[in-house]
């Protein structure tokens, strides 16, 4: 967002140069990315006055112009229009440099000596007006530099929060800058209050999208120039002049923050009315874009179609031109999601669209009606037709917070003093007062409250706290014991609520009026608010739709106080408690874990395209289809992670051996079904590339399922994108839980990926949620005898059916895989070779002959079964 210094100077009390005012918006949340400094009008540039005007003898379309420059005269050749006795002009001496670097130059133009150049508004860098020369003030001295009385602007280039809709005014940001500057405050505009009727004169058929709608009907002038004071606002906040009913609106856009819209009254037929769109109804807007509607797209239309794409850009049909003489002007407060939505829908942002998409509050369309109403009739002569309307759809509501000096100290880590907070936010225009139990009681009796919840309402108000005796009181603050209760708390005496005064009394409604009772038949007590002590009592203004609870004052006191006075140290508050249910901190451990062991965490888009949902043998019919994707590579929300990871693989293939790991959620429909919701969870991917590839991933797999201390089975499976017979799927507890294995060399190779890649994928929420219990083991009094047995078997056999058969001999305390080997010989038997490192409980002392026995007696036994029966040892 670009924007004026001079603009924001013009509604400061006391005005700022540039570097003062970017010192002061440096301390709010606003990022000055640029100062754009005004060019600086040579010195040479001076005032003159023609005094001579007469026809160029070789040339119809130029005049030779005697000037006077205050200290002589000169001679020059100007072709303007404009040109004219006694007219005071800007004239560029010989060796002026201009804004756009051209040196003037004496000259000989068609035979005439020229000795300098008139300049217009474009030449001097003044605007891009260049229809004729600059007419300056006739009072001006003669001979005076243009540099020492033409007032040129800079400009700031601004990045905004996204939740502070007043930040995109110029009035909203000269509030902030006063607020931050010493003995300055906001000079606003004087505006004359118009009467509103609340009428139907436009049908808004969706009020959930268009929760105000005023609208004025004026008979304007407007076949005339914008007066120069408003031209030059605009060009200098970025917009160009295009007719006056038009100017005044994007004037006051820039200046209030809420956008309008100026319908030409001759060509509405009917009435206006706000609705949603059709698929059948097409708008040419006024940039010259013909739009197709959707049905959820929210329009202003009358009775042959719509008028208007609803907070975005109008359109072409009912456009306000110079010869309009009658038009209706319309200010609108429209739902930000709805206008978002349209504006990225057609491709449209403006600078409407900017502002509605901020959420603008309810009462700002009257501020700037009756500021658009003060306009139209000083510029264009404008008269009310009809009484103005407003519509209005939703209340409004005020918010008050409970501002606990204590508790924002301890938030920010730094001290607070409560005079200079309180002035503050009174600069900003909060109100503040001092809260008083005291205060808020009497208040009670003045207004003759008469039930419970006008009790509670009364005395908690001031902080923000709406309760009502049947629900609130009973489902907000803590309860307490009777013999602890104290001033403030809720007391519930028999049918009646009650505010503790003191140990001795308390205030209840009885019969319709407030009395103070004795506090003698307490059953239960609560206390909203922990301390009454240092509260400061704060009433947010309509502006400020950012501020919602305690936590957002916290963050207008440390801009108060200086993001730079803040101690370096940790505020004074606990840590969070977290419990087995959350599954976010078990991540993190887990992300630590992986790196630990060597493994790189990488990031990759959450969306794919069909091809890479293809590459992996993916069904696209599970994938969540994106409505409007900004390109087709990323058309689908991936239901698992692998395809992202060989796209990751193949842009960084010069790496020889990795192994990188993510944590990701992903998504997919259950049976390609659209009608029921989507599925969800996180997954652990882990991508093993180079030499023994496999035997890393599955180094990596145990030390994840060892973290959990859990058992999983593993059954051999076949997958189109993984090599036959080197694809698992782990079981816990008879679920699926994970997959793993060597992807197929041919996937590789169509996309370019090294020439080994392993890789697995864990429903880590299930492994987490399954953490067993850590099982002590006594330590054994002797050692145990571990031998390596290499044994030949059929390449069906799995290494978890192996596993199983060798554990469960007697004398086998644990069975570990080494190595698997295959030669020619070997793969054109379909065989292959095992290496197992087994360990025996055979006692203290076993002897050679024992040792050799029970491994005998171990091949026999797994000889015996069927899958084993052709089992040799190498």
């Amino acid at each position: 967002m670009k924007v004026s210094v001079k603009s924001i100077n013009s509604y400061l009390e006391r005005p700022l140069s540039t570097e003062d005012m970017v010192a002061a918006l440096e301390r709010s949340e606003v990022e000055v990315e640029e100062i754009l400094y005004a060019n600086k009008i040579d010195s040479k540039v001076i005032i003159a006055k023609i005094t001579k005007v007469e026809p160029h003898p070789n040339a119809d379309r130029l005049r030779l112009v005697t000037i006077d420059t205050g200290v002589g005269t000169k001679k020059l050749v100007c072709g303007a229009p404009n040109v004219k006795n006694s007219l005071v002009v800007a004239f560029a001496q010989v060796g002026t440099i201009l804004p756009g670097g051209i040196e003037i130059k004496a000259a000989e133009i068609r035979g005439e000596k020229s000795d300098g150049m008139l300049c217009s508004e474009r030449e001097l860098g003044l605007s891009q007006d260049h229809s004729g020369i600059v007419e300056l003030d006739p009072a001006l001295p003669l001979g005076k530099s243009l540099c020492d009385i033409a007032e040129l602007g800079d400009c700031l280039d601004l990045t905004t929060p996204s939740n502070r809709w007043d930040y995109l005014s110029i009035i909203g940001l000269a509030r902030e800058i006063a607020a931050f500057s010493l003995n300055n405050s906001l000079v606003e505009p004087d505006i004359a209050k118009n009467e509103y009727q609340n009428r139907e004169v436009t049908k808004v058929k969706e009020k959930g999208g268009c929760r105000r709608f005023i609208s004025v009907k004026y008979v304007v002038k407007n076949d005339m120039a914008s007066p120069s004071w408003l031209v030059d606002n605009l060009e200098a906040n970025g917009m160009n002049s295009i007719n006056p009913v038009v100017d005044i609106t994007n004037w006051v856009m820039l200046e209030y923050g809420q956008p309008s819209h100026a319908f030409a009254a001759d060509k509405i037929s009917g009435n206006l009315q706000v609705r949603y769109g059709s698929p059948a109804e097409k708008l040419k807007l006024l940039n010259g874009k013909e739009i197709t509607f959707v049905s959820e797209d929210l329009v202003i239309a009358d009775d042959d179609g719509p008028l208007d794409l609803a907070g975005v850009m109008g359109g072409q049909k009912a456009e306000v031109e110079p010869n309009t003489t009658e038009i209706v002007l319309t200010i609108a407060n429209f739902d930000k999601t709805t206008v978002r939505r349209q504006a990225l829908r057609h491709g449209v942002r403006t600078e409407a669209s900017a502002r509605f998409e901020r959420g603008l509050p309810l009462p700002l369309p009257v501020l700037a009606a009756d500021r658009l109403a003060g306009l139209l009739k000083e510029i264009c002569a404008a008269k009310i037709v009809d009484s103005p309307a407003d519509q209005l759809f939703a209340e409004i509501h005020g918010v008050q917070i409970g501002l606990r000096l204590r508790r924002a100290e301890a938030v920010l880590g730094m001290k607070l003093g409560e005079r200079q907070l309180a002035n503050g936010l009174k600069a900003r225009g909060f109100e503040i007062n001092h809260f008083s139990l005291a205060h808020s009681i009497k208040e009670v009796f003045s207004r003759n409250i008469k039930t419970d919840s006008e009790l509670l309402t009364t005395v908690f108000g001031p902080l923000g706290l709406e309760l009502d005796s049947k629900t609130g009181w009973s489902e907000t603050g803590e309860i307490i014991d009777a013999n602890l209760y104290r001033a403030g708390d809720i007391l519930w005496l028999g049918n009646n609520m009650a505010i503790c005064q003191d140990k001795n009394s308390a205030v209840v409604v009885e019969k319709g009026r407030p009395v103070v009772v004795k506090p003698d038949k307490i059953k239960q007590v609560r206390r909203v608010v922990p301390s009454l002590n240092h509260i400061l009592a704060v009433a947010v203004p309509w502006w400020r739709t950012d501020v919602s609870m305690a936590e957002d004052l916290y963050e207008e006191a440390a801009k108060i106080f200086g993001y730079d006075t803040m101690p370096p140290t940790l505020p004074e508050s606990p840590p969070m408690d977290t419990h087995e249910f959350q599954a976010l901190p078990k991540l993190t451990d887990l992300k630590q874990a992986m790196v630990t062991i060597g493994c790189t965490e990488i990031m990759t888009y959450s969306l794919v395209s069909a091809e890479m949902v293809d590459m992996v043998g993916g069904d696209l019919s599970r994938q969540i289809e994106i409505v409007n994707p900004m390109v087709k590579e990323q058309a689908y929300l991936r239901s698992g992670l692998l395809a992202s990871h060989l796209k990751a693989i193949a842009a960084n293939r010069n790496t020889d051996e990795v192994d990188v790991f993510e944590l990701s959620k992903v998504s997919w429909l259950e049976n390609g079904s659209k009608s029921v919701a989507p599925n969800e969870e996180w997954r652990l991917a882990i991508s093993s590339v180079g030499e023994s590839s496999l035997k890393r991933l599955k180094a990596l797999l145990d030390a994840v399922l060892a973290r959990s201390r859990i058992e999983v089975s593993i059954e051999a499976a076949q997958k189109p994108a993984f090599v036959l017979g080197r694809y698992g799927q782990m079981f816990l507890g008879g679920k699926f839980v994970a997959e793993y294995g060597q992807i197929n060399p041919a996937t590789l190779k169509n996309h370019n990926i090294p020439p080994e890649v392993s890789y697995a994928e864990i429903k880590i929420e299930l492994v987490l949620s399954s953490v067993g219990t850590p099982q002590p083991k006594a330590i054994p009094p002797y050692r145990y005898v571990g031998r390596n047995l290499a044994l030949e078997l059929p390449v069906a056999v799995s290494w978890q059916h192996l596993h199983e058969q060798i554990s469960s001999r007697k004398h086998v305390v644990k069975a570990d895989f080494v190595d698997s080997y295959q030669n020619s010989e070997l793969k054109a038997a379909k065989r292959k070779s095992v290496t197992v490192e087994i360990e025996f409980d055979l006692g203290p002392q076993p002897k050679t002959a024992t040792i050799d026995q029970q491994l005998t007696d171990l091949v026999e036994a797994l000889k015996s079964d069927p899958q084993l029966s052709s089992l040799t040892l190498r």
